[in-house]
């Protein structure tokens, strides 16, 4: 499946339960999980055009050593960078290698309701990745990403609350990966950049 398909399933899913919201505030609770979805989608779109006037991914060739390659993120990254046309090879014909650590997902309770039960819960992405050049030189010394999102726990909509974290989740790593790869091109700029004369 596409990243272009993957993204429309998931508005469609979204719009679905849109419909079925028993109540008003259940409904803006997931205009609110629509309108992230679409925007994270758009995000995550600019890695993977080139020539269109959004973020080009600078990189021609990669080498990734994820310590989960079979992972969820690890294969989003996989979808982002081939979307934009960047070859995966050996590790010493790289242009660039990628160390990526397993990621990390917490979830903790943020408030809850008169009757002490969970109103919201906090959810948490965090991982740890690196970056050598073809050299093995440091591009991007051992650095941690992390992002955080707050959603509402529905009690009376166990399957809902679960669906909305599931969303929830696939957000967070389209962020951390939008992150990554900005960090990557800021580092290749700086990398490429004239050095003053001295």
């Amino acid at each position: 499946m596409t990243m272009l398909t993957h993204f429309y399933s998931r508005i469609n899913f979204a719009l679905n339960r849109l419909g079925n919201a028993a109540d008003q505030k259940r409904s803006v609770a997931r205009v609110v999980i629509l309108l992230a979805v679409i925007a994270s989608g758009l995000s995550s779109c600019g890695f993977q055009l080139r020539g269109t006037g959004q973020t080009t991914i600078l990189l021609e060739s990669v080498y990734l050593n994820a310590i989960d390659n079979s992972g969820a993120l690890a294969r989003e990254l996989i979808d982002s960078l081939e979307q934009s046309g960047v070859e995966f090879t050996s590790n010493g014909n790289a242009q660039v290698s990628i160390r990526l650590d397993r990621e990390r997902f917490s979830r903790r309770p943020v408030s809850t309701t008169g009757q002490i039960n969970v109103a919201e819960y906090e959810l948490t992405l965090e991982v740890g990745f690196e970056v050598l050049t073809r050299g093995g030189d440091v591009l991007i010394p051992p650095t941690r990403i992390r992002t955080e999102r707050i959603y509402t726990f529905d009690s009376s909509s166990l399957v809902g609350s679960n669906e909305e974290e599931s969303l929830l989740n696939e957000e967070m790593r389209r962020d951390v990966i939008g992150q990554l790869l900005q960090r990557i091109n800021a580092s290749m700029k700086a990398a490429q950049a004239p050095q003053p004369a001295g």
